[in-house]
C-alpha cells in the first residue's frame, strides 16, 4: 500500500509538472500585446504602439517585456510622439495573477524619452482622461488579461534607466531638456501618490532630486514637495507647492528655501553673469515661484551672501513674458549695500534698462552710476 501511494504521488507530480511545462511552452506573449495596447490607449486617450517584440519570462517572477514602444502626442503638435522607450519590462507578483488588486512588483523602462509641451493655443499634452475621470469610471479596465481595479493597481517600483524629458512652452518660448535620468518611482495607485528619487543632467550639471506628489483629484490642486541638490555649487533647495494642471491661467505655485556654497558655479551653469568674487560666499535664501502658461514669475527672492554682520543681502522679484519674439523682463530689487562694480555684469547684460530709485534713496549719495532701488527691465 505504501509503495502504491508513493508511486501514485510521483505520477501526480509528473503529471502536474508536465502540464505546467506544456502551459509555459505553449504560452504566447503576443496574445497579451493587443490587450496592453488597448488598455494604455484607453487610459491616455492616445495611440499606444508596440513596434518591437513582446516576450514573457516566468522566473523568478512573471515578467512581460515590450520592445520599441511609443505613445502619440496631442493633435496639432509638431512633435509626433509624447513618449518613446527602448524596452518596458513589467514584473508581477505570482499571487496577484489569481486575485485582485494586481500587484506590479517592478517596472523597468530603458531609454524613455518624454515630451511635455504647451502649444501656442494653450493646449497641454499631459491631461490624460484617467487623471480627471472619477475612480469608478476606470475600475473595470482590463490589464494583462486580469480583471482588476486599475486605479488601485499598486506598483512597488518603477525604474527609469537613461531617460530624458523635453519641456516646450510655445507661448513663452521656454524650452529645456533634462537628460541621463536614472531613478526609482513608486506609486500607491495609478492616480498616486507618487514618489521619485534619482538624478538627471540639466545644463550639463547633475541634479539629484527627491519628489513627492499627492494623489490626483478632480479639479483640485495637487500638492507636491521637491528637494534638489547639486554638488559643485553646493545647492540644496526645498520646495513645496501645488500643481493646477486643469487651470489655463496658472500651472504651478511654490515656496522654498535654499543654501549655496559657491554661487558663481551655479550662475555659470545657468548661463548667467557671475558676481564679484568678494560676494561669492556661502549663501542662504528663500523664494516664491508662480508659473503660468503666459509667463514665468519669481514672485519673491531673498538672498544673503555670507554670514557676517555686514553681509550683502538682496530681495527682489522678476517676471518673464514673451511679446512676439521679444523677451520682456519686469521686476524689482532692493540691496542693503549698493556698489555698481559688484553688480555691473548683471545690469550691463541687458540692452534696455529703466532704473527708478525709490523715495528713500533719492536724497542719498550712492556709489552706483544710477541709483538702483526698483529695477524695471522692459
Amino acid at each position: 500500500m505504501k509503495k502504491f501511494l508513493t508511486t501514485f504521488f510521483i505520477l501526480v507530480l509528473c503529471l502536474l509538472g508536465g502540464l505546467a511545462f506544456f502551459f509555459i511552452r505553449s504560452f504566447n506573449a503576443g496574445n497579451y500585446q493587443q490587450q496592453v495596447v488597448q488598455t494604455v490607449s484607453e487610459l491616455t486617450g492616445r495611440t499606444f504602439s508596440i513596434r518591437g517584440n513582446t516576450s514573457f519570462k516566468w522566473f523568478p517572477l512573471p515578467t512581460l517585456v515590450l520592445s520599441d514602444v511609443s505613445l502619440t502626442n496631442q493633435t496639432g503638435s509638431p512633435r509626433q510622439m509624447m513618449m518613446t522607450a527602448k524596452t518596458v519590462s513589467v514584473q508581477i507578483e505570482w499571487e496577484s495573477l489569481f486575485k485582485t488588486p494586481l500587484v506590479v512588483k517592478s517596472i523597468h523602462v530603458e531609454q524613455p524619452h518624454f515630451v511635455l509641451e504647451r502649444l501656442a493655443d494653450n493646449r497641454s499634452n499631459w491631461n490624460f482622461p484617467f487623471f480627471s475621470a472619477q475612480d469608478d469610471l476606470i475600475d473595470k479596465n482590463m490589464l494583462m488579461n486580469t480583471t482588476t481595479q486599475v486605479n488601485q493597481t499598486k506598483i512597488d517600483q518603477l525604474t527609469i534607466e537613461n531617460g530624458s524629458v523635453e519641456y516646450v512652452n510655445e507661448i513663452t518660448g521656454v524650452s529645456m531638456m533634462i537628460e541621463k535620468i536614472n531613478g526609482d518611482l513608486s506609486l500607491d495607485s495609478l492616480k498616486g501618490p507618487y514618489r521619485f528619487n534619482g538624478q538627471g543632467n540639466l545644463l550639463k550639471q547633475t541634479i539629484f532630486a527627491s519628489f513627492d506628489m499627492k494623489r490626483l483629484k478632480n479639479d483640485t490642486p495637487i500638492d507636491f514637495s521637491l528637494n534638489l541638490k547639486e554638488k559643485q555649487s553646493g545647492l540644496n533647495m526645498d520646495l513645496t507647492g501645488a500643481f493646477t494642471p486643469d487651470d489655463r491661467t496658472r500651472f504651478m505655485t511654490a515656496d522654498g528655501s535654499f543654501s549655496l556654497t559657491a554661487p558663481n558655479t551655479l550662475l555659470s551653469a545657468l548661463q548667467l553673469p557671475t558676481i564679484h568674487e568678494s560676494l561669492n560666499k556661502p549663501s542662504v535664501g528663500n523664494l516664491g515661484l508662480e508659473l503660468t502658461p503666459l509667463s514665468d514669475a519669481l514672485k519673491s527672492i531673498t538672498v544673503r551672501l555670507g554670514d557676517s554682520d555686514d553681509a550683502v543681502a538682496l530681495t527682489g522679484s522678476l517676471s518673464r513674458t514673451l511679446q512676439g519674439t521679444q523677451e520682456v523682463f519686469k521686476g524689482g530689487v532692493a540691496l542693503n549695500q549698493i556698489d555698481y562694480a559688484l553688480w555691473a555684469p548683471f545690469f550691463d547684460r541687458f540692452e534696455k534698462l529703466v532704473l527708478t530709485p525709490s523715495e528713500d534713496f533719492k536724497n542719498k549719495e550712492l556709489t552706483l552710476k544710477t541709483a538702483i532701488q526698483n529695477l524695471k527691465i522692459g
